[in-house]
């Protein structure tokens, strides 16, 4: 049985490629992510902290696809395919992610600091103590989470046309390359990230554009 032997593709047409799959999986890992709140709420689970860490970690997920960074960030054109509806619950989880998990900025949470007073017919007026209130959203409800959902599972769909299309470009490039140098070509191990590297971005050649 033959063993094929593969290299890495270091031209602009395979880092596009790249970065469409990676978004794929956020995709898809963000709906995953909703399947498991809503199995928490399907069961009538009073763990809030679990639906709380889900709620953080699916919408963040799904925000990387739109981030800016190293990787090319999904596209206005794929977006604006979208139906109005889902156009809104777009907006809606990007400004839940910037505005109250990632950032505290909206009303989604805040703190009081409140002064208990003497009841008046317990003693003479004043405060007898302080105390702390502190309110947030905990937990998107069941609907957020079928939406949040619905949307990821629409992008992603959408993303895997566009993978297939540049899976056949990124084939074609490579078939016009010298393929005495592919099979002489020694690429380095894949490098396992440290803790040294937390800050350090990737490095990437440039890509051609969706």
């Amino acid at each position: 049985m033959a063993d094929y032997r593969y290299v890495n593709l270091n031209i602009p047409e395979a880092c596009l490629l790249a970065d469409l799959v990676s978004q794929a999986e956020d995709l898809q890992a963000t709906a995953d992510w909703c399947d498991l709140a809503l199995a928490e709420f399907s069961k009538g689970s009073s763990v809030v902290g679990l639906r709380e860490a889900l709620t953080n970690a699916a919408v963040v997920r799904y925000s990387r696809c739109f981030a800016d960074g190293v990787r090319a960030n999904i596209t206005n054109s794929v977006l604006e395919g979208l139906p109005e509806n889902q156009n809104k619950d777009h907006e809606f989880f990007i400004a839940l992610r910037n505005k109250y998990i990632a950032h505290s900025v909206n009303a989604f949470e805040e703190t009081k600091i409140v002064a208990y007073l003497v009841p008046e017919d317990v003693g003479p007026r004043g405060i007898e103590t302080i105390g702390r209130q502190h309110l947030r959203l905990a937990s998107l409800a069941a609907q957020d989470f079928y939406r949040l959902k619905a949307l990821s599972l629409e992008l992603h769909r959408q993303v895997s046309l566009i993978i297939h299309e540049e899976e056949r470009k990124v084939l074609d490039a490579a078939r016009k390359l010298p393929v005495d140098g592919l099979y002489s070509q020694v690429d380095p191990p894949m490098k396992v990230a440290g803790d040294s590297d937390v800050t350090k971005p990737r490095k990437r050649k440039p890509r051609k554009r969706q």
